[in-house]
């Protein structure tokens, strides 16, 4: 997607500028021969990079030894999660996958989003031209934001991405001048050097200290990082290798097999790899993890017959699932400590 803003970005940022569409296919053919390397120029060998990185992009998912399941890998989590964000509202995934809400974006990054503003606004006033490398990131950074506000998960490219094109911004807005040229200019006054640097101060400590609170709060709600070592360790050493340990929770996955990769586990992603390739069966599977009854669900016919399962990990946190099996006598409680318990299926 990117890579194609930029290659449009390219092509039309001297049409737009001499206001004509003849020069297409010049500016394709100097794109082509003359950036991307085709040509003998030493300027157009560096672009060469971008075409060698792709070719080893296709090479390698070519001879990946799962070819070609894995071209259905990468359309499920790129194209039906990551763009499309199919049912991640009825389906038990992370909150990563949810929209973010505008003020809530506004308020997370603040001072990032005011000098933003503000860079656009002298941008509007002053009649510099554009670099085209600002163009791009400034296509970025509106293509990141609505993905943003989609789903929040993208966050974390729109804050690089967005300082960079508000950093590019200044650097055309200043053309030949210099920060310290402003800097003896401006602010070399003692009282405003003075207030300059408190205010810098105390918005460098803010900006961390919020920081620090933000993080040690979301560690004191987190769950611990060994909370099913001792599950995981236990199944390890007792049962038996590659059988089928369906757990209840897919967010229970990364800590079980950290510590145990021995056996399989039914699913360690979101529940739309499960709802893709278990259609048939994802409904079943989350009414019995939730508290409503469903007295037509046999859960030994589900779990034993239509998933294969052999063993059943219940998170303790979500104990709804234990409450159904309790009274059966085809799960059998093998392993039980403060955080988990694992059944054998008969």
């Amino acid at each position: 997607l990117f890579l194609g803003i930029w290659v449009l970005v390219e092509i039309f940022t001297p049409v737009a500028k001499a206001g004509t569409l003849k020069n297409i296919g010049q500016r394709l053919k100097f794109f082509f021969v003359d950036k991307i390397g085709w040509g003998h120029s030493q300027r157009g060998r560096k672009w060469l990079v971008v075409l060698v990185t792709l070719l080893g992009m296709v090479a390698g998912i070519l001879t990946h030894p799962y070819f070609p399941d894995n071209l259905k890998f990468y359309h499920e989590q790129v194209i039906k999660i990551a763009f499309l964000n199919i049912d991640y509202t009825s389906l038990n995934v992370g909150s990563e996958w949810f929209p973010f809400p505008p003020l809530s974006l506004l308020s997370s990054a603040s001072l990032l989003f005011i000098v933003l503003a503000v860079s656009l606004v002298f941008v509007a006033w002053t009649p510099r031209r554009l670099s085209k490398v600002t163009v791009y990131l400034g296509i970025m950074t509106v293509v990141l934001l609505l993905l943003t506000l989609k789903t929040r998960r993208f966050v974390e490219y729109l804050v690089p991405i967005t300082i960079m094109f508000t950093s590019l911004l200044w650097r055309d807005l200043l053309g030949e001048l210099r920060w310290r040229d402003i800097w003896r200019r401006y602010l070399s006054d003692t009282w405003l050097h003075k207030t300059m640097t408190i205010v810098v101060i105390v918005a460098g400590l803010f900006i961390i200290g919020r920081s620090i609170w933000f993080t040690k709060q979301a560690s004191d709600e987190g769950r611990p990082l060994t909370q099913y070592r001792e599950a995981a360790l236990w199944m390890k050493y007792n049962l038996p290798d590659n059988a089928l340990v369906i757990n209840n929770n897919w967010s229970d996955w990364p800590q079980l097999f950290y510590y145990n990769t021995t056996q399989n586990y039914l699913i360690g992603l979101d529940m739309r790899f499960m709802l893709n390739k278990y259609p048939y069966a994802i409904d079943t599977y989350l009414a019995l993890n939730k508290a409503e009854e469903r007295p037509e669900i046999n859960p030994y016919i589900f779990f034993r017959q239509r998933l294969n399962g052999d063993y059943l990990f219940i998170s303790k946190q979500r104990g709804h699932l234990r409450e159904k099996i309790s009274d059966s006598v085809y799960f059998q409680i093998v392993y039980e400590d403060d955080d988990a318990a694992i059944y054998r299926i008969q």
